[in-house]
């Protein structure tokens, strides 16, 4: 909850890292309120439909963690330099060298 009274919740399946969801929330909060004024949220005392187009952008962007944290990135990269890694060494001890 931001200073205003601005709040952000996502909602994301058990295997979706954690640290992600924070930075994804962070980024959504960021361009809401660069693209929403505070007078026109702040003022209201019900549900508002606002229209947040970055909001797509973003959840299509969260799809794959990787977008939003350099550790998942990274883990990514890792994980497919290692998968190569395996398929070499089964190919060369199938060879017997």
């Amino acid at each position: 909850l931001s200073d205003q009274g601005l709040g952000v919740v996502i909602v994301t399946s058990a295997d979706y890292p954690q640290r992600v969801s924070f930075a994804v929330m962070l980024e959504v909060r960021r361009m809401f309120k660069k693209l929403c004024p505070d007078k026109l949220w702040m003022k209201q005392t019900q549900d508002l439909r606002l229209k947040f187009k970055a909001l797509q952008n973003i959840l299509a962007k969260a799809q794959d963690p990787a977008n939003f944290d350099r550790i998942a990135s990274v883990n990514k990269k890792i994980d497919a330099t290692k998968l190569v890694l395996h398929k070499t060494i089964e190919s060369v001890l199938l060879r017997g060298e």
